[in-house]
């Protein structure tokens, strides 16, 4: 199942899809993800993709050795966590930020320089 298959699946999921009375997922939410997944097309093909409780978001997840990124997008911004994880869990790095979301250049770079602190 490719990337855009599960986004259909989540655009499919009705009201109260996680029992706790979340929202469907909007079709301009559903249609930036697209957007996304369309203008990075190799970028983002290992992330985990998820719906988030709620239907106000849906999350791009994967750790990649030492490293943890989560990318949330919402209809308007998107939030992230980076997480560098050390031996020692006094030593962990969390930094987290949101930015955004608009269809354009800037936003794409912001996304890509996320994913490439990852990899």
């Amino acid at each position: 199942m490719n990337q855009f298959d599960k986004i259909e699946g989540i655009a499919e999921l009705e009201e109260n899809w996680d029992g706790y009375q979340s929202s469907s997922f909007s079709p301009v939410l559903i249609d930036n993800v697209k957007w996304i997944l369309q203008e990075s097309p190799n970028l983002l093909s290992d992330f985990f993709i998820c719906p988030c409780s709620g239907g106000q978001s849906i999350q791009f997840e994967l750790q990649c050795d030492k490293k943890e990124l989560e990318i949330e997008v919402f209809e308007d911004k998107i939030v992230y966590l980076k997480v560098y994880d050390s031996d020692d869990v006094r030593d962990e790095t969390i930094d987290e930020g949101e930015f955004e979301f608009k269809r354009d250049e800037e936003t794409l770079k912001k996304i890509h320089n996320l994913v490439y602190w990852l990899i």
